[in-house]
């Protein structure tokens, strides 16, 4: 059944943390590599730095945020496929947005469209497969909640034993 507000809240956050890992990984920690023009191809350099319009950083941000919230909902559709339990449906679900979205578009976008070095093209699959193992991992841990345990009236607390 159909859990619309798990997989919206789960989206949202792994939206906003996508979005945050995202920016991280490939402008923090990659864009020395990702930009050097020794290693980097002309034509990826070109559509990043010179071509117009260039790549609008908010339109980015937006998109990966709401790529995150319709991962939420493709989340709630398909956890009962998904191998394991709780977390580990996550980090399945992650992989498997991984071979469906990433693998596809930087082996086509980059690879073959824009002549990107196969070094590059497989440190930027191991960027998308980060973030999209965390968002999954968000989403599930969504999914996986119970909320506060309740104490039915007059139930004694449990005691701690060596402590």
């Amino acid at each position: 059944m159909a859990d619309v507000a798990r997989a919206l809240i789960g989206g949202i956050i792994a939206g906003i943390v996508g979005v945050a890992l995202a920016f991280a990984l490939f402008i923090g920690v990659g864009s020395n590599v990702l930009f050097d023009p020794m290693l980097q191809s002309a034509k990826v350099l070109a559509v990043w730095q010179q071509l117009e319009p260039i790549p609008d950083m908010t339109a980015i941000a937006a998109i990966l945020f709401v790529f995150g919230i319709i991962h939420g909902f493709v989340f709630d559709a398909l956890r009962g496929s998904l191998p394991g339990h709780g977390l580990s449906k996550g980090v399945a679900f992650g992989a498997l947005m991984w071979l469906i979205q990433s693998v596809f578009f930087v082996s086509f976008g980059a690879v073959a469209v824009l002549g990107e070095p196969l070094g590059l093209a497989a440190l930027e699959a191991l960027f998308w497969l980060i973030v999209l193992v965390v968002e999954g991992l968000i989403i599930a841990a969504v999914f996986s909640y119970r909320g506060p345990q309740r104490r039915i009236a007059g139930e004694e607390r449990p005691t701690r034993r060596g402590g």
